[in-house]
């Protein structure tokens, strides 16, 4: 912790206080208990006391015209907050307000809250914020950090230096950058060796368009939202990117292709396809300088499930049997249709049986169950392997063998 700068003899404001009733604040301390009273602390919680409120009520605890939070007076009129969150790194004046009439204010007390890393906060383009790893057509970006308090700061571009300034007592920093063509990956360096997070932009020329993804569509030209479901396996791209240039789809991370581009107004339609069921990342990189990606559109492929058809149990000559007729063996066989070379797994009264039936070539399945129980009911239907759709049910009465 650190002396805080001061030239001023608000730093001391108690001493022009002549009546000793006044509302004040007499201690702010960090959490550990530290005072940090005209100070600098690296901590980002505080707890205020005070004493001279009106005895059990409230006051608040601003800085400026910020609230922290709130404490109870006791019963002669001191308080002390629990541990408030201080919201920002700067210069802090904190004082205590009454919530009873008349409304009294204590005089602030002054520390600095400052940051021991560096962090780049705002990044501006005249006057326009600049968002982490946007494309910008610039001459000049401007730097708003935090930093340490009276100290130099160094603005990097990767490892080359740009320029030096120095942070202010509350330990902010800007910097005005002159940028041209390129990339940047700017980080801010203080000379306790701490380094910000780097801040991505690139900057293009007057003109240049970066590639844009208007819109994602089935095979019937729909859209389709971002992170909507669609069954539909294929479907378009439509974007645009700067006209004679070359523009890139990517599917779930996997160039699908290269669409063809208008030469005159940049726009283009590239078909994707076939999608793989679930969700499929859909993302377009502009192939020249300047031409930043756009994206990602996400849409989640459900395509329908056709349930198995024509469920049927026959006796042992092969006739099939009425739905909810008599049975006089102890066992039957079921048949039905479903896609042809796949599977289908049989519910025998409500249980699925553990072993899935294949379909032939013509999509025929065949099930046979034995041991079956005299005046007990028998009801089979086929469901997919996903049991997401079932075929229509049967069922048959047992009774004695003849």
């Amino acid at each position: 912790m650190t002396d805080f700068p001061s030239n001023t003899s608000s730093n001391a404001p108690n001493e022009m206080v002549e009546d000793s009733l006044l509302l004040e604040v007499s201690k702010i301390v960090d959490d550990d208990g530290v005072s940090i009273v005209n100070k600098t602390t690296y901590k980002t919680v505080i707890r205020v006391s005070g004493i001279n409120a009106v005895p059990r009520n409230k006051v608040s605890i601003m800085n400026l015209h910020e609230k922290l939070g709130e404490a109870d007076t006791d019963d002669v009129g001191a308080f002390e907050s629990q541990l408030l969150n201080l919201k920002n790194f700067d210069c802090h004046n904190v004082r205590a307000k009454g919530h009873w009439l008349p409304t009294t204010e204590s005089l602030p007390k002054r520390f600095t809250a400052a940051t021991l890393t560096p962090i780049i906060r705002t990044v501006f383009n005249e006057g326009v914020p600049v968002e982490d790893k946007e494309t910008i057509v610039a001459t000049e970006v401007t730097l708003h950090c935090d930093a340490l308090p009276n100290q130099p700061a160094e603005a990097f571009n990767e490892d080359v230096l740009l320029k030096m300034e120095p942070a202010t007592a509350c330990g902010k920093c800007v910097f005005r950058l002159e940028v041209e063509e390129g990339s940047y990956n700017i980080t801010v360096k203080t000379n306790n060796g701490k380094v910000s997070t780097p801040f991505n932009f690139t900057v293009v020329a007057q003109g240049v368009e970066p590639v844009t993804l208007k819109q994602v569509t089935d095979s019937n030209g729909t859209p389709i939202a971002d992170g909507a479901t669609t069954p539909d396996k294929n479907g378009f791209v439509e974007g645009t990117c700067e006209p004679g240039k070359e523009a890139e789809v990517f599917v779930n991370g996997v160039l699908s292709g290269k669409p063809t581009v208008d030469p005159v107004t940049g726009v283009f339609k590239f078909p994707i396809g076939p999608l793989d069921d679930g969700d499929n990342i859909i993302t377009v990189v502009g192939n020249y300088f300047g031409g930043g990606t756009a994206g990602p559109h996400t849409i989640k492929v459900e395509t329908a499930t056709t349930a198995p058809t024509d469920t049927r149990i026959y006796d042992a000559d092969g006739r099939p049997i009425n739905n909810g007729g008599d049975i006089n063996k102890n066992w039957f066989i079921a048949r039905g249709l479903h896609t042809p070379d796949s599977a289908v797994k049989i519910k025998v009264n409500d249980v699925i049986q553990p072993v899935p039936e294949g379909t032939n070539a013509e999509g025929k399945w065949v099930y046979f169950q034995s041991d079956l129980i005299v005046g007990s009911t028998y009801k089979v239907s086929a469901l997919t392997l996903d049991e997401k759709a079932e075929s229509n049910s049967w069922s048959v009465v047992a009774r004695a063998p003849t």
